[in-house]
């Protein structure tokens, strides 16, 4: 009954039961909803739900919502499985916390909390206060109806222990942009260690995820105070991270990349290589074309006495290599290094940033 992958939020919940030994690894199951019927029973203490939507009152289904009418689908399923979840409480007497992004809609419609089956709401992130409510309801106490943590707890997170869906991590936490219609903006924004941030990715890699997504407000400040840039923090950690073994390169890998040219018709096969050039390759297959893109010359080609050796010619095609991936990268970060003081940007370099971003390849 253990989810695969599970939401960056709920490793956080996990990881934080854990290090404050509420629990053991064998008592703290991250479940997927088909497999509750099977998991509840009279061991279960307490059952811990995340939602971002828990009413369908989120802001992009509400506006599909004045469109199209009808009952929305998240609210639907939740209300579902709330029902398997409430009846199994009412055998066999446990808790249920309700969390996650979408915890202001229960407190806003506490009548609808009650009736879904929910003892307490949980506003905030779980590590200030949530181990302590796990361990108040294994000692037989009441939950109250409502929490609301308001502190980051940046120096409360711990790594997770298993993989995150989409091969999601945490670099930051709040904003402190003020905002009043975002959570976020209200608190002033901390960052995780540089070791906590590698113990999340390795877990993830480890796990077979080639790629990485920040869910964090803004990538770019990382390590800064206020709305100013740390490049060095930012570059020390995007070095640390590409050194990750097993990460993948921007954006998209290279077997999808090998998905879509050999989806083309013209294309009868894609070769993937780990050597710097293809000698070896063309000295197999004999070509009689070997074609390049613009960043090289004919002369400049590496394998261009191989091509020859074998009867065969180059050709040179393509626009100019000027908007690929990597230097759009490059173009955003030289942009934001430029807030640094005058006195000392000439000791700050330029990272290639090859390497330091993943794709996500699932869904939420």
């Amino acid at each position: 009954g253990r989810a695969r992958t599970v939401p960056l939020g709920l490793r956080r919940v996990e990881s934080a039961l854990l290090a404050a030994g509420v629990a053991g690894p064998d008592d703290i199951v991250c479940a997927t909803p088909e497999s509750l019927p099977r998991l509840l029973g009279p061991w279960t203490k307490m059952v811990g739900v995340s939602s971002s939507d828990f009413l369908g009152r989120g802001m992009s289904n509400t506006t599909t919502h004045s469109f199209w009418g009808g009952r929305l689908y998240s609210e639907y399923w939740l209300a579902n499985m709330m029902e398997t979840i409430r009846r199994a409480k009412e055998r066999h007497g446990f808790s249920v916390l309700a969390g996650g992004a979408g915890a202001w809609q229960l407190v806003a419609d506490p009548d609808r909390a009650e009736e879904l089956g929910f003892d307490c709401v949980y506003e905030g992130h779980f590590e200030q206060d949530g181990p302590t409510l796990a361990a108040d309801v294994l000692a037989g106490k009441a939950l109250p109806a409502h929490v609301r943590a308001g502190s980051t707890a940046c120096e409360q997170i711990r790594p997770i222990f298993g993989p995150s869906m989409m091969g999601v991590i945490e670099l930051s936490r709040g904003c402190g942009k003020g905002c009043r219609f975002c959570t976020a903006g209200l608190h002033k924004m901390c960052h995780l260690p540089k070791e906590t941030i590698l113990a999340d990715l390795a877990v993830n890699v480890a796990s077979g995820r080639g790629g990485v997504v920040s869910s964090s407000e803004d990538f770019f400040r990382y390590g800064g105070a206020g709305p100013h840039v740390n490049f060095e923090a930012l570059r020390d950690l995007l070095e640390s991270m590409r050194a990750v073994k097993g990460l993948e390169r921007p954006f998209m890998s290279e077997n999808e990349r090998a998905e879509i040219i050999a989806a083309l018709a013209d294309v009868d096969a894609v070769v993937l290589f780990s050597e710097p050039d293809v000698r070896a390759l063309i000295r197999e297959l004999h070509p009689e074309v070997q074609v390049k893109g613009t960043d090289y010359t004919a002369d400049s080609v590496p394998e261009r006495d191989e091509v020859i050796a074998c009867g065969g010619r180059i050709e040179i095609v393509g626009d100019p290599k000027d908007h690929s991936s990597s230097a759009f990268l490059s173009k955003m970060v030289r942009a934001l290094s430029r807030s640094v003081p005058a006195g000392q940007a000439e000791s700050r370099s330029m990272v290639d940033p090859a390497g330091e971003f993943g794709n996500a390849e699932e869904k939420r």
